[in-house]
Formats: C-alpha cells, sequence, structure tokens
C-alpha cells in the first residue's frame, strides 16, 4: 500500500507502507518527516463502489444474479458462428467482375491486378458505384446508425453486469468514449514510432504473406496487432489504479468490457468506412458490430481482473516510479534519475505483459485464424476468450464466499 506523506515546505512524497513510523529526509528542505501509519481505505473518486461495512452486504453482493450477467455476452457470438458456418463467399475480385459486363472486366482486372488504384476507385467504375449485393453504398453514414445501436446494447449489457454501485453508469460512457476515440488515436501514433513501426510492419508482412508457415502469422498478429491494442484498450484501468493505488476485480472488468466495447465499435466504423460500404453483404455489419466489439470487450475485461489480481505487481512499479522523491532508510543518496525510470519503465512492461499476455494470444490466434480461414479454429478461440473471462471472473466471485459456505459446498 503507498502512503501520501506531505512536508510542511509544501513538497509532496508517496512513500511504502513499510517505512510507515520511519524518518526520512524531504528533499527539498532537509526537514525530516515521519510517515504516516496507513489511512483506512477511502471513497475512490471516480464512481467506485464503497466497501460493505456488514457481512450482511458483501453476502448481498456476492450473492446477486447480476454477477452472472455476462453470460449473455455469448449471444454476440452467434452471427459470428452463421456467418462462419456458410460455404466461404466469392472473393471480392469475382464479384467486382459480376459487377461489370465482359466487355468492361478486362480493363477493370487490369487495374485491380496492377494494385495502383485504391478501393473507392475501382468502385467508382461500377454500376451505381458498388459492388453488386452489397448491402450498403460506397457514400453512406448508416454504419454510424449501427455503431450507435452498438453502443448502447452493450453499454446497457455492460451496466447489468454486477450489482449496482460498483462504479457509476456514466463513467462507464466515458471510458468507451476515451478509448474509442483519444485511445485509437494512441494506437495509431505508436505505429509511427519508428522501432515499433518497423517492427509491427516487419510482424505484418510476414503476417499477410499466403506462403508464410502458420506460425509465423500467429506471431505477426500477436505482437503486431493484439498485443499493441490490448494494451491502448487497459489504459484507462491502470490509469484508474495509478490514481487510487487500488481497484476492485469487478470495477476493473466493468471499466475493461466498457473500454474493449469502445474500441470495437470505433474499429467497427473505421473498417465500415474503407472495407465494407459499397462491397459487403449485410451479415459482416452484424458480425462486426455485434461479435467483434463483444470479443473486444472480453478480452479486455479478463485483462481488468487479471491487474486487479496482481497488484503486487503494480505496487513494485508505483514504488519504481517514486523512487526517486524519496531517501531510503539507510541511504545518503539518491538513486540517479535515469536508473530510476529505466527501473520504472522495466516494471511497467513486465506488469503490463504478464496482464495483457492472454489476451494478446487469443487476439493474434483469432486474426490468424481468419486469414487463413480456418473457421473453427476462430470460433474456437472466441469461445476460449469467453471461458478466459469466466473462469477469472468466477474465481474471484468464489474467493469472496464465506469459508463456512464453501466447507459445506466441498462436503
Amino acid at each position: 500500500m503507498i502512503i501520501d506523506v506531505k512536508c510542511p515546505c509544501g513538497k509532496k512524497f508517496i512513500a511504502n507502507e513499510d517505512l510507515a513510523g520511519q524518518t526520512i529526509t524531504c528533499i527539498r528542505c532537509n526537514r525530516e518527516l515521519v510517515v504516516p501509519a496507513p489511512a483506512a481505505p477511502r471513497q475512490p473518486a471516480d464512481g467506485a463502489a464503497a466497501v460493505p461495512e456488514s457481512a450482511d452486504e458483501t453476502t448481498s453482493v456476492v450473492a446477486s444474479a447480476r454477477d452472472s450477467m455476462y453470460w449473455f455476452f455469448l449471444l454476440f457470438f452467434i452471427p459470428l458462428l452463421v456467418l462462419l458456418a456458410e460455404p466461404n463467399p466469392p472473393s471480392i475480385k469475382k464479384r467486382i467482375e459480376r459487377s461489370v459486363s465482359p466487355e468492361q472486366w478486362p480493363a477493370l482486372e487490369k487495374k485491380i491486378d496492377s494494385r495502383r488504384y485504391t478501393l473507392d476507385q475501382i468502385i467508382n467504375e461500377l454500376p451505381n458505384k458498388r459492388v453488386k449485393g452489397s448491402f450498403l453504398p460506397r457514400s453512406t453514414s448508416w454504419h454510424w446508425a449501427f455503431a450507435a445501436v452498438g453502443a448502447v446494447v452493450f453499454w446497457s449489457l455492460v451496466v447489468s453486469c454486477f450489482p449496482p454501485g460498483v462504479t457509476e453508469p456514466r463513467y462507464l460512457v466515458y471510458v468507451g468514449v476515451a478509448t474509442g476515440t483519444v485511445g485509437i488515436c494512441l494506437f495509431l501514433t505508436a505505429h509511427l514510432l519508428p522501432f515499433l513501426a518497423i517492427f509491427v510492419q516487419m510482424c505484418m508482412v510476414r503476417a499477410e504473406d499466403p506462403d508464410s508457415d502458420f506460425l509465423v502469422v500467429f506471431a505477426g498478429f500477436t505482437f503486431g496487432v493484439g498485443m499493441l491494442e490490448e494494451a491502448c484498450k487497459l489504459l484507462p484501468v491502470i490509469w484508474y489504479y495509478y490514481r487510487h493505488h487500488t481497484i476492485t476485480w469487478r470495477l476493473a472488468c466493468l471499466w475493461g468490457l466498457a473500454s474493449g466495447a469502445g474500441f470495437g465499435i470505433s474499429e467497427g466504423i473505421v473498417y465500415s468506412e474503407q472495407f465494407y460500404n459499397g462491397v459487403e453483404t449485410a451479415p459482416i455489419y452484424i458480425v462486426r458490430f455485434a461479435s467483434c466489439v463483444a470479443l473486444h470487450a472480453i478480452w479486455t475485461g479478463s485483462a481488468g481482473i487479471a491487474l486487479a489480481s496482481n497488484q503486487e505487481l503494480w505496487q513494485e512499479w508505483l514504488r519504481g516510479h517514486y523512487q526517486g522523491d524519496l531517501y531510503k532508510v539507510g541511504h545518503e543518496a539518491r538513486i540517479e534519475s535515469k536508473e530510476t525510470a529505466a527501473v520504472q519503465y522495466t516494471l511497467l512492461a513486465m506488469a503490463v505483459l504478464r496482464v495483457i499476455a492472454v489476451p494478446m494470444f487469443l487476439h493474434g490466434l483469432y486474426d490468424a485464424a481468419l486469414t487463413r480461414e480456418l473457421h473453427f479454429l476462430a470460433l474456437l478461440t472466441a469461445g476460449l476468450s469467453f471461458a478466459w473471462l469466466a473462469w477469472q471472473i468466477e474465481s474471484c466471485r468464489r474467493l469472496e464466499r464465506p469459508k463456512a459456505e464453501l466447507e459445506q459446498e466441498a462436503a
């Protein structure tokens, strides 16, 4: 646990709880300060619920049927199951060929094969500026309506998960909007960093190469897409923990679900504008704004619970982050700032990787399976993703149950 210490000169410190009762020296005025005992847990300011004060309240929280509402996320996999169970549809090139006359096709085929023309330029040469059988025209805003419906549906489901009071519903809106806008921008900006851009490009080139081995494709999507996306989606939960130094597993899960849903809906808007409008049929929109959003929510909700379950590791990061502002007992010199920064970022990377490891591998496996048209593996990965979330939630609930109840159940 982290303890706040304030010097009369105005300098603020954060000390580890094992320094309680010991003396530290202010780095500004050299005044000696006694680290106070840890304070009682405070009410978080960002909508987290108060800790129940009686056993009856705790039991009512644990026994609430709303702890099982997350099972409704399975319903969103039905469109994915229906779509992948159908025979493989014709390629886009074949559908474009069916959209034009035999006289127009040779010239259009050369443009497609040259790869010097964008999809917009190709579609503009088609009758009605759309591929035959497409659900929406190229120039449309209807996909925003799908996004709005998806946002309302997922917000209603996330709010229904867990008993009331875990967090305020409006904060779930803030989290989803923040990840769907700022989070997406950070994800795209990360691809512009020189070293990271080269790394991602290498991963994706190998992943999209049809001659690459499946394990290479899996590794490319895992480290080129899954790792970065899962880290960006988890940022709201990390921010909350950084601010309050503690987080309950229910709150971390809800914020993760909202963050993942916001990212998935924003991604659906981008995909619709760039790849679907004027090209794809209706089922792909349902899958994108239902199944894919649910998967993003499940992955980030799982990562949120993992963060809450590994708070000791995050405490190590907080200690490393504030180490440069404190004199350790028995030491006369501070750690150099560069060494402090190295320790801080190393601990942060370890903490993030430990939390997002499972979701990022599931994410990479799902994308790799779809790329290679391994539909059964993609569905299996979606099921494993939900199973990972369910196992974590039920494990946390079990830890909350009274010991007598567990013994009676075992007997």
